[in-house]
């Protein structure tokens, strides 16, 4: 298990490591693909924060559930949990048909030792909106 002190934090859909963007390179069939990254980029933003805000609200019920795992939160539910996220394959395929929402990955600490700072969600939603 990676502990969280030391954890390098994912606020994006997409963090940039070999094992994690490797099974997705594999899918790709055409070279040019035709997104809109600055509407991407956007939306992955806006929906991570939406998502540590879920988690700040529905904490107390996640402890709860969820205690010592790791967890993956897209459109206020968890999508996936369990103790060791590094090995799940292609975050293209965790997030379904919700390729513009943003998979939040978060370990449920009751210490809370990732010293989360909730603020900046809220912050950034409001210089977004």
């Amino acid at each position: 298990m990676i502990p969280p002190e030391s954890r390098t934090r994912s606020y994006y859909h997409h963090f940039i490591r070999l094992s994690y963007v490797l099974p997705d390179l594999g899918m790709i069939t055409k070279p040019c693909l035709n997104i809109d990254a600055h509407r991407a980029v956007a939306s992955w933003r806006r929906t991570a924060c939406d998502q540590g805000l879920v988690y700040r609200e529905e904490q107390k019920r996640l402890l709860d559930e969820y205690r010592g795992d790791f967890i993956y939160l897209q459109d206020g539910s968890v999508v996936w949990n369990g103790p060791e996220p590094t090995n799940l394959g292609s975050r293209r395929k965790l997030s379904g048909d919700k390729k513009d929402s943003a998979l939040w990955l978060k370990y449920v600490d009751p210490e809370e030792r990732e010293g989360e700072r909730f603020e900046v969600y809220e912050e950034f939603q409001r210089l977004a909106s």
